[in-house]
């Protein structure tokens, strides 16, 4: 009985788990306002250590106005103005406010660890100075750069204050396997209910 509760706990307990959001790539570096959306076309490179990706995030530094929008983060495997390149994801939150980092998430995609990808940000107000995307001047973050100004202009010792996020638990085992483990967890706490009934 004992082990039959333990395959339905873990029944319900491993597929929650599974959308577990961590940080991957962190540069939290803030010395400078860097850019406005109302620049366009503002973008950062990087590389996940691991073979998916959920969602990303980045730090709203400076304001010069007041006012709700909404932040787009799209994922990209090149920068959107090359030929071929791909959206591989986005999510979108509100924003109201400066000084705070302004996550959003998406459904897991799975990418290839190491190789390089796009963040590729978006505010509802194409022509607000309202919020700054803060950013670092000194190359903090070796594994990708900053993009700005329409045309994707390359600034290769800027990044911009970001983050992603990994699924935390992508160890969890494929469907075929967790089917498995609970059947087999069920069978054993079967066999013990024929045990105690022999010994009674």
């Amino acid at each position: 009985m004992r082990v039959a509760k333990m395959a339905a706990v873990l029944a319900l307990v491993l597929p929650m788990a599974a959308n577990a959001q961590i940080i991957n790539q962190n540069a939290p570096t803030n010395n400078v306002p860097m850019a406005a959306f109302s620049q366009g076309d503002l973008a950062q490179s990087f590389k996940q250590s691991v073979g998916n990706i959920v969602g990303a995030g980045v730090f709203l530094d400076f304001s010069f106005g007041s006012g709700a929008e909404t932040l787009t983060i799209e994922l990209w495997d090149n920068l959107p103005n090359v030929g071929g390149a791909m959206q591989l994801a986005a999510g979108s939150t509100a924003i109201n406010g400066n000084n705070v980092w302004a996550d959003v998430f998406w459904a897991q995609t799975n990418i290839t660890a190491g190789q390089t990808y796009f963040l590729r940000f978006l505010s509802s107000n194409t022509l607000s100075f309202n919020y700054v995307i803060s950013g670092d001047l000194n190359n903090g973050y070796a594994d990708g750069q900053v993009y700005g100004g329409f045309g994707y202009g390359s600034f290769p010792r800027f990044d911009y204050t970001f983050r992603t996020y990994e699924n935390g638990l992508a160890v969890v085992p494929e469907p075929a396997t967790y089917a498995l483990m609970v059947s087999g967890l069920a069978m054993i706490g079967g066999a013990g209910i024929i045990r105690r009934r022999r010994q009674a």
